[in-house]
């Protein structure tokens, strides 16, 4: 047997003593196995959209359970919007309870999202829990004010128009 030393002596491109060539590898490598995880997490998400959109609801919560229990980590604000996906595919199902923890999830990961807390009013109210519906439009309702006050809405339905093509700005003419 040769010593490890004469092995990478004898075979020089199997060996990684390199630390330039190293680093520059596991770079590459590290970022494959990035895309590639985007590439999987999209195409779950897609396939859950698509069972939902043909009202194969229960098909839609294994698709989006998937995503959010997957072992792999995923962006926040990727998880959040995949929480309330499957929160609506729950309520299409039937399943309240579960509807209502995936919309909490979501309201954890995001606390501004406004379809979170419609859809956690619209559920206790469906259940006859009213108080918590009524603290839910509560939250809703300050968050509007927020929004309003900050005229952040206002800007982002400007721009949104602007980008759609064939508006005019006599459209805008929110304020006369």
């Amino acid at each position: 047997m040769f010593p490890v030393s004469s092995f990478s002596l004898i075979f020089p491109s199997i060996c990684f003593h390199d630390p330039q060539h190293k680093s520059s590898f596991s770079k590459f490598e590290n970022i494959s196995q990035l895309l590639s995880h985007i590439k999987l997490l999209i195409r779950r998400r897609a396939a859950a959209i698509t069972a939902f959109d043909a009202c194969l609801n229960h098909e839609a919560i294994c698709h989006f359970s998937n995503i959010v229990d997957g072992c792999r980590p995923a962006p926040q604000g990727f998880l959040a919007k995949s929480y309330m996906q499957r929160a609506s595919a729950c309520k299409a199902f039937g399943c309240i309870a579960k509807s209502i923890l995936d919309c909490n999830k979501t309201l954890a990961l995001d606390p501004t999202c406004i379809q979170a807390l419609d859809t956690m009013a619209s559920l206790f109210e469906t259940i006859r829990c009213l108080p918590y519906c009524l603290h839910n439009l509560e939250h809703l309702k300050l968050l509007y004010n927020t929004i309003l006050r900050d005229r952040s809405f206002w800007d982002y339905l400007e721009a949104s128009l602007r980008a759609i093509p064939g508006h005019s700005e006599e459209v805008l003419c929110i304020n006369d």
